[in-house]
């Protein structure tokens, strides 16, 4: 309510801010690591920004062979960044 127009990524009880950068960034096994299944779908479906990732990121445990574990690694590195 207090950021009108602002995209948010949820994961359990955390959130993450999404800034215009953050927006930019690729969905690149060079940018990511560790979840190169996940990233390849998501390529493959399209979405090759993080602006383009769904606000509710378990969402994307629909993916073939993709877990909660998945999820939350790409919620880390979201951080992270």
């Amino acid at each position: 309510m207090e950021r009108p127009g602002e995209l948010f990524f949820f994961y359990k009880d955390d959130y993450i801010v999404v800034t215009e950068k953050l927006a930019k960034v690729s969905l690149a096994s060079g940018k990511f690591s560790g979840i190169p299944s996940l990233l390849r779908q998501l390529n493959e479906d399209g979405i090759l920004q993080v602006g383009q990732l769904p606000q509710e990121l378990v969402i994307l445990a629909k993916y073939k062979n993709v877990g909660i574990g998945t999820v939350e690694k790409l919620f880390e590195q979201l951080k992270e960044k």
